[in-house]
């Protein structure tokens, strides 16, 4: 058996990525403030490029050099790690519980590499935001953010940013 999917298996990844962004550690609060999604997102990968991608992307390649940044817990991402918080994560993201440990178990040995192609894809991807009267619900693609709001209202798109006060809407 496989784990329980999602419609988007990398919605889940790029959220935790998106959600777990913590630059102040490296510039200064005020100034950190002032950063877009994208530009945090490309912060975040060149500090992994110094700190690890330099030696280790000819060795291995991006990807698994990336995941090895990652396992390493890098103070600029504040990603959940132990199986508990990984496992409650996913449950409370996706609304589905695993069948058993086989399947957990599944899930927990891809999950680094699951958040390095996320922060891979995302580095270069336009960021959208999915708000509700002005408060952030959501981040991820344009289509990840529309899929969410068909996810949590029964209403069309159209009814629901024209009437309900949801907005989708780039962070450039």
């Amino acid at each position: 058996m496989t784990s329980p999917r999602i419609a988007s298996k990398s919605e889940f990844y790029k959220s935790t990525i998106l959600n777990s962004m913590c630059i102040e550690e490296y510039i200064p609060e005020e100034r950190a403030e002032k950063f877009s999604t994208p530009q945090k997102l490309q912060f975040i990968y060149k500090t992994f490029h110094k700190e690890v991608g330099e030696w280790s992307i000819p060795r291995v390649g991006t990807i698994e050099s990336l995941e090895y940044w990652l396992s390493g817990l890098p103070s600029i991402l504040n990603i959940p790690f132990q199986n508990y918080d990984i496992l409650k994560n996913y449950i409370k993201f996706s609304g589905k519980e695993f069948e058993n440990e086989d399947q957990e178990d599944e899930f927990l040995n891809s999950y680094f590499r699951g958040l390095a192609n996320a922060l891979f894809d995302l580095k270069n991807e336009r960021i959208f935001k999915l708000t509700l009267d002005n408060e952030i619900i959501f981040t991820g693609s344009e289509n990840e953010c529309f899929y969410h709001l068909q996810k949590i209202q029964p209403n069309s798109y159209d009814h629901a940013t024209k009437y309900e006060g949801y907005k989708v809407n780039s962070n450039d």
